[in-house]
């Protein structure tokens, strides 16, 4: 990515910044036209989503430095507590949390800049000898002396991060700005080696290539392979930005790069190898071993850079980029922070959420993502959307988990009430990435009736009990039959429940929503300290009858008025696009 820093080495700064929608990528599969409806069916996109809460986004860098902090990147040690690292005006910082990320310390520096060479892009691994590895990248400016080098290195911890030793060079790269080396990353395998990868434009001195890298340690760090080794080069590109994740339950790794080589425009790629493949061979540009890593393809023209991995407990693993779809232009300075789940095997990402709600004109980048052990997603990014001055600062927040739904058979009374026991504890189903209001929900069923519940946490609720669309609430949408229109179709359903317990139903026809009258159905609100919970009974009959498929269609929104005004679906999905929905099985 030698092009884009050479912009940001010039003006001696790194500017961030970025916006975001929750758009779901579609599957990739044939459309079909429904017979009776004319309208067109997707295959349902399936699996789990990764729900933002805005009540954990979180400023990590220090409050009030208006000089660059960028570059982050998050690990869980071994007694639970996090640990971040950051590039911070030439230095190379840590910060630790022993609240999930609430709190985070004031920062120890793990080495320092000076003489005109900043300490850049770290990343950091915590070893199985307890040891934590920090990994950097120094990069002499204008003021530096010329015969200063690119470098990679390392350095170590043997307390937790408090205290740093072993600071070592594993590679130097050339003096000049066109020659050097950029981005390390690690992983470590189960028979303890540590692969170290970086991209390395050193050895292309006459042109403008780039390949990655790869450096091996034995001894948990302590030294490190003479020669490094090409894992992947397409000739006339720059393979890019390494980020490795080692799948168990592959016995595999995978490497995310950005990728340049097919339409002058980076993209996200995954490169693989088996274990026992090991990287033996370079991974070129048409190799079976190398494939775009989107499901649905981008624009040619839309950039999409600085991949990054990790993977859920539940096996489903995870690629977060830097991208413009959905922004105005593709200008890396008005790019965003995307994640995109893909299945156990790293393959077929979609379902793309956007973590930071970042206004056009500004930027999210060099992002990350982690997996803590209880399956919170934390993400990560560079961004001067949140400063008064304009500043580039780290920030986090957290996901949690949407898995696919599965509605437990049992009847209810309809009394508004979260203290039965199907209610009490689990409620699989948020909203709440917009604002501080949020919804929980949970669903469940009898061979009569469908029953939702959902429980909002709002500090001011909005109710009209002469006017629906002045009210907050929510709103249910339900495929029955799981028929998966690309737009509203017979059969499909919306239903508006307002927080003074008003409803209004609609059906699907010709891609539109058409108003019907709902008479089977059942609902009470009950107002509380922190908002207000909704109960409903819907008869099958009122839909079509109980579906003979033991899966249906459900999406859900959140409707808030007063000064904020928005509606905000389930993550990933497209209130009207029924094939994005979630899938509920019965």
């Amino acid at each position: 990515m030698k092009f884009l820093m050479k912009l940001f080495l010039a003006a001696f700064v790194i500017v961030m910044i970025s916006c975001s929608t929750d758009d779901s990528q579609p599957q990739d599969d044939e459309i079909d036209d429904d017979p009776v409806s004319g309208i067109e069916t997707r295959t349902p996109v399936t699996g789990v989503r990764i729900a933002w809460d805005f009540n954990t986004k979180t400023l990590v860098s220090q409050e009030n430095d208006t000089g660059y902090s960028g570059y982050p990147r998050l690990i869980q040690l071994e007694d639970e507590s996090l640990l971040v690292v950051y590039e911070s005006k030439g230095n190379v910082l840590v910060k630790k949390s022993n609240d999930s990320g609430e709190n985070w310390s004031e920062p120890i520096t793990v080495v320092e800049g000076g003489q005109g060479v900043n300490k850049a892009t770290p990343d950091v691994l915590q070893l199985q000898n307890g040891a934590i590895l920090v990994m950097y990248n120094p990069r002499p400016g204008e003021t530096a002396d010329p015969t200063k080098k690119f470098l990679i290195k390392t350095i170590l911890s043997n307390d937790n991060g408090m205290s740093w030793q072993n600071d070592q060079v594993i590679y130097e790269g050339d003096t000049e700005f066109e020659n050097g080396v950029w981005e390390p990353t690690a992983l470590q395998l189960p028979d303890g080696e540590i692969q170290l990868f970086f991209s390395n434009e050193s050895i292309y001195p006459n042109s403008n290539e780039q390949n990655i890298s790869l450096l091996r340690s034995k001894d948990h760090g302590l030294t490190w392979s003479d020669e490094p080794e090409i894992v992947s080069f397409r000739a006339g590109s720059r393979d890019g930005m390494p980020a490795p994740l080692y799948l168990d339950n592959q016995n595999e790794i995978m490497l995310s790069i950005e990728d340049n080589g097919e339409h002058n425009q980076f993209k996200p790629y995954i490169i693989r190898n088996s274990v026992s493949e090991n990287w033996s061979q370079t991974i070129g540009g048409s190799s079976e071993k190398r494939n775009y890593a989107l499901l649905e393809e981008l624009e040619n023209s839309e950039y999409a850079g600085a991949p990054y991995l990790a993977q859920l407990r539940t096996g489903e693993t995870l690629l977060s980029y830097q991208g413009t779809d959905a922004r105005n232009g593709n200008d890396l300075n008005n790019a965003d922070m995307k994640v995109a789940i893909g299945n156990e095997n790293g393959e077929d990402f979609n379902r793309i959420s956007t973590p930071f709600l970042i206004p056009e004109g500004k930027s999210a980048l060099w992002n990350s993502i982690a997996v803590l052990n209880d399956n919170t997603v934390i993400a990560l990014t560079t961004t001067n959307a949140f400063s008064s001055a304009n500043a580039s600062e780290v920030w986090m927040i957290k996901g949690q988990v949407i898995p696919e739904l599965k509605a437990e058979h049992t009847s209810l009374e309809i009394d508004g009430e979260t203290t039965e026991g199907i209610w009490k504890e689990h409620f699989p189903i948020f909203i709440g990435h917009i604002s501080s209001t949020r919804l929980q929900a949970n669903v469940s069923f009898d061979n009569e009736h469908l029953y939702l519940i959902s429980k909002i946490t709002d500090v001011a609720v909005s109710t009209d009990n002469q006017n629906i669309a002045n009210n907050d609430g929510m709103v249910i949408y339900l495929d029955p039959a799981n028929k998966s229109f690309e737009t509203p179709g017979p059969g499909t359903y919306k239903i508006i429940v307002s927080a003074s317990d008003q409803v209004k139903a609609y059906e699907g026809n010709d891609s539109q929503w058409q108003e019907i009258e709902l008479t089977e159905i059942d609902t009470e609100v009950i107002n509380n300290e922190d908002g207000y919970s909704q109960e409903i009974s819907l008869a099958w009959n009122a839909i079509g009858g109980k579906p003979t498929s033991n899966t249906i269609g459900l999406n859900v929104e959140l409707i808030e008025k007063g000064d904020s005004n928005y509606i905000e679906p389930i993550s990933a999905t497209q209130t009207d696009a029924p094939y994005t929905w979630l899938s509920l099985k019965l």
